[in-house]
């Protein structure tokens, strides 16, 4: 037997042919040669006051480069900020690409405790070519409580995928 042993596979119950596997298995290594795949990360600094205007998660920003016309990007958030009085408040968390509020990716949090609260997201964003920066950004939106950014604990990653 020549090449590697494929254990049989099934599909919908039907058993696969080792030459469609490794056919499909030639056909990502082509995809992965030709596509260009990193993950970036970041973690906010300091902790600024969180008021009814968008304030940056500092150190959050990330800028990079896509060359392909096809490309997109998985981000994950983490937001976490900090409550000083025990109020109902409410606070968005966002993504801004290029500038701009990505309206689908916005999420609403109550904290309503004087202790930490937590907002993660994942979400796709289409990118073209050119340069990029992505950061994290979180509003006021309503109530009494005094919202600062724990920025420490707040994140950015992303896996960006460049397609040619």
């Amino acid at each position: 037997m020549s090449g590697p042993f494929i254990a049989p596979y099934l599909v919908d119950g039907d058993p696969v042919s080792a030459e469609v596997v490794q056919e499909f298995l030639a056909g990502v290594a082509a995809l992965d040669a030709a596509a260009r795949m990193t993950v970036l990360t970041s973690a906010g600094t300091g902790s600024p006051a969180v008021t009814s205007s968008s304030v940056v998660v500092t150190n959050t920003p990330i800028t990079f480069t896509t060359v392909g016309g096809n490309a997109f990007a998985l981000v994950i958030s983490v937001f976490d900020l900090t409550n000083s009085v025990a109020a109902s408040t409410d606070f968005v968390g966002s993504v801004f690409v290029d500038g701009i509020e990505q309206t689908f990716a916005r999420a609403v949090k109550n904290c309503n405790v004087a202790d930490h609260c937590n907002l993660c997201q994942v979400y796709p964003v289409v990118l073209g070519a050119g340069a990029h920066t992505v950061d994290l950004r979180v509003m006021k939106t309503s109530g009494n409580g005094t919202l600062s950014i724990a920025a420490a604990n707040c994140t950015l990653t992303m896996l960006v995928v460049d397609l040619p």
